[in-house]
């Protein structure tokens, strides 16, 4: 009898609070499910981005491209160190809206740009002042005007890493060389002081949704599809194009966009010509169409 009273009063005192008990499980849901999507994002961006293009970089150990040479004759502070791609030089002005950051052409150490500033436009995660949300004031209104046209033509994007100071870099690649091997990591991830997010100039962009972020299946998005058609209106380029790594040391990254300036930009992607090219074509060294 005594269990039947308690069975009776259990029952009532549920179905009295049932409101309160499935509030609570809706509570935990939402929470655990924000949870679960920042740490999958924050993953994606610092540990595991690259996973599938560091395996296709593995399988081409031992090929050409990890020894050929680009010639990029950026003028240098006259310090030269050796490295995969040939002599490493210190870039002379690393405040240049045209300043050529790669294997070859590395910023002065302890280089901070003195214009960060946060962009108006969305970010993946993080709180609005992070480090990795910070960009020069020119390139972040240029992105700012970009993301706005995008989203005029039905197309909503949002950034996912900006800016990095060195010893981010140098934290990010060394995670990259422990997971993949020195090898595979340089084929998508820059020594620290040779990254151009260092600059302030870059930024690694996605849709607002986070699928494909910063993965190679991101480049039959319509976000991607949409930079390669509008990102030189606003000053921008497809940084690292596909079939263009014998020449920029990386991996095709539909996802990672350089500001240069609109009339650079145009002829960049009019000609066809990467970074490189036009830097060198700039210095008199090159044809537009040349390969170096």
């Amino acid at each position: 009898m005594a269990i039947v009273i308690v069975e009776a009063f259990i029952l009532r005192f549920v179905r009295k609070k049932r409101w309160i008990i499935i509030f609570a499980l809706v509570v935990v849901t939402v929470i655990g499910y924000h949870r679960s999507l920042s740490r999958l994002i924050e993953n994606h961006v610092l540990l595991g981005l690259q996973k599938a293009v560091s395996i296709q970089s593995s399988k081409k150990e031992g090929q050409g491209v990890a020894s050929k040479s680009i010639r990029t004759h950026t003028k240098s502070s006259g310090t030269v160190h050796s490295n995969l791609f040939g002599s490493l030089q210190t870039v002379r002005d690393p405040s240049s809206q045209l300043v050529l950051v790669n294997k070859e052409n590395r910023l002065p150490s302890g280089y901070v740009p003195s214009d960060l500033v946060v962009p108006s436009v969305p970010f993946l995660y993080g709180a609005r002042d992070a480090e990795f949300h910070l960009m020069r004031k020119v390139a972040a209104l240029a992105l700012a005007r970009m993301f706005a046209a995008a989203k005029q033509d039905g197309v909503f994007m949002d950034g996912v890493s900006a800016y990095r100071s060195y010893a981010t870099q140098a934290s990010l690649f060394a995670q990259y060389v422990q997971q993949y091997g020195k090898l595979a990591a340089e084929q998508f991830s820059a020594l620290p002081g040779e990254s151009e997010h260092e600059t302030g100039l870059a930024i690694d962009v996605s849709g607002s949704s986070g699928r494909c972020a910063v993965q190679s299946c991101f480049s039959k998005t319509p976000q991607a599809i949409w930079l390669q058609k509008h990102a030189a209106t606003y000053g921008f380029i497809i940084r690292y194009p596909k079939g263009k790594q014998a020449i920029t040391g990386y991996e095709y990254e539909p996802w990672h966009i350089r500001y240069v300036g609109i009339l650079p930009a145009k002829y960049i992607v009019g000609h066809n010509i990467t970074f490189e090219q036009y830097v060198a074509m700039m210095n008199g060294k090159t044809q537009p169409n040349s390969s170096l």
